[in-house]
């Protein structure tokens, strides 16, 4: 069985430095290695065309898709009327984020000021895009990933 936890953290190591350069996610996606009977070995496929895999469905043999990106941290802080409103923190923040066929979703997240999280995101644009295309069910809302704005969707329940 792959180590899909690992292999979010090598991505992240490998790609964080340059997705930060360059402003833009590094889109990924896992498949068998041609030719190989060898359950382990695999094929990583690299893009870093933003819209990548934003409507786009994965092929069959494709075991997994995932981004790495950068992003800034939030806190979300009571508003008025009960309501919940971001605040900035100034931090950053580097991920990787896979999402399997099979086995669910593996995350690394590493902020400017030191704090790793490996819990995998439950909602989100990138996230919703992920499950898309490998047409699992998603807990975003029932557009296209294409039509998605970027920011985190509201919890509409699995579809």
């Amino acid at each position: 069985m792959r180590d899909w936890q690992r292999l979010a953290v090598v991505l992240l190591e490998a790609l964080g430095d340059r997705v930060a350069e360059s402003g833009h996610p590094a889109w990924v996606y896992v498949a068998p290695e041609p030719g190989s009977e060898d359950e382990e070995t695999f094929a990583l496929g690299l893009s870093e065309d933003p819209a990548a895999l934003f409507s786009r469905t994965a092929p069959p043999e494709w075991q997994a898709v995932g981004v790495v990106a950068t992003g800034r941290v939030d806190v979300l802080v009571d508003g008025p009327g009960g309501t919940c409103a971001p605040r900035r923190t100034g931090a950053t923040l580097r991920m990787s984020c896979l999402v399997t066929r099979q086995d669910g979703v593996y995350c690394k997240a590493v902020t400017s000021t030191g704090r790793t999280i490996e819990q995998p995101p439950e909602s989100g644009a990138m996230l919703d895009a992920l499950e898309r295309c490998l047409g699992l069910p998603t807990n975003g809302s029932p557009t296209t990933p294409a039509a998605h704005s970027g920011l985190a969707t509201p919890d509409k329940g699995r579809h």
